[in-house]
C-alpha cells in the first residue's frame, strides 16, 4: 500500500499530446520517463484513476488502483528496454498454447472445444497465417515451422501499445492465439476467459461451483477488461 500524497489531478497538453500533473507536477513512471501519451482520450481515463486512487489526500492505495498507468508504463518503459525477451516469451506460448491441447477422448468436453477452440485457431490461421496443430492430451507437440515464423513475423511488427496489451492478454489467457484475439477481434473480456476456462466451467457444471475457480475467472476478466480499455483509449483522439 501506498499513501496519497497529492490533491489535484490535471491533463495538460504538451509536446503533440498529454501529461498528468499531479499539484502542478509532471507525473513520471517507475523509470523517471515522463508519462505522455498521444491521445486525449487516454490521458482523461489516467487522470480519472488517479483522482480515485485513495479518494483523498493522505489515504493509502494499492497500485491495482492505476491500471490504465502500469499499462502506459509498460508500454513506454518496458517495451522499448525488453522488446526481444518480450517477444520470445509471447512465441513460447505458441508452442503449449492451450486452445492446441484438447480432451483426449470425444466427451461433451472435447466437442465445446472443437466448437470454441477450433474457431480461434481457424480465425489465427486466416488472420496470421498460422495454421497450428491439435493433440489429444496433454505431450508437447512441435508446432510446424511456418506457422512460428508467421507469428513471429506479426510479433515482431507490433506496435509497443499492441505488445503491452499482448503482455497481460496471453499469460492471463494462457494462449498467445487467444491473447492476439483480444487484440485484433472484438471479442469481450468475459467471452475470451470463458473461452480460456473452458475446461474449469465444465469440472463447476459436472461437481458444482468452486469460488477458488470463480475467483480466479473475475480476477482474469478484471485484467482483460483493463488492456482492452486500454487498447480501445489509444485508438481514440
Amino acid at each position: 500500500m501506498k499513501k496519497r500524497f497529492w490533491k489535484d489531478v490535471d491533463v495538460v497538453p504538451q509536446d503533440n499530446g498529454w501529461v498528468i500533473h499531479l499539484d502542478g507536477r509532471p507525473l513520471r513512471l517507475p523509470g523517471r520517463t515522463l508519462l505522455h501519451v498521444s491521445a486525449q482520450p487516454l490521458a482523461e481515463a489516467l487522470a480519472a484513476e488517479w483522482r480515485q486512487a485513495g479518494k483523498g489526500p493522505g489515504e493509502l492505495f494499492h497500485v491495482d488502483e492505476l491500471p490504465l498507468t502500469g499499462l502506459c508504463g509498460t508500454m513506454t518503459e518496458r517495451v522499448p528496454a525488453e522488446r526481444e525477451g518480450m517477444t520470445e516469451a509471447l512465441l513460447a506460448y505458441a508452442h503449449s498454447d492451450l486452445l492446441c491441447y484438447r480432451a483426449d477422448n470425444w466427451s461433451e468436453l472435447s466437442r465445446l472445444q472443437e466448437e470454441q477452440w477450433g474457431r480461434w485457431l481457424s480465425w489465427c490461421a486466416r488472420t496470421f497465417g498460422a495454421s497450428l496443430q491439435v493433440t489429444e492430451g496433454i505431450m508437447p507437440i512441435t508446432q510446424p515451422p511456418e506457422a512460428v515464423k508467421a507469428l513471429r513475423d506479426a510479433l515482431e511488427s507490433m506496435t509497443p501499445a499492441e505488445l503491452t496489451v499482448l503482455a497481460v492478454a496471453v499469460p492471463v489467457l494462457g494462449s498467445l492465439v487467444l491473447g492476439l484475439a483480444a487484440l485484433k477481434s472484438d471479442e469481450d473480456a468475459e467471452a475470451l476467459v470463458k473461452c480460456a476456462m473452458l475446461d474449469e466451467q465444465s469440472q463447476m457444471e459436472r461437481w458444482g461451483a468452486d469460488i477458488a475457480i470463480t475467483d480466479r475467472m473475475a480476477a482474469k476478466v478484471r485484467d482483460v477488461a483493463d488492456v482492452l480499455r486500454f487498447r480501445s483509449l489509444l485508438c481514440q483522439k
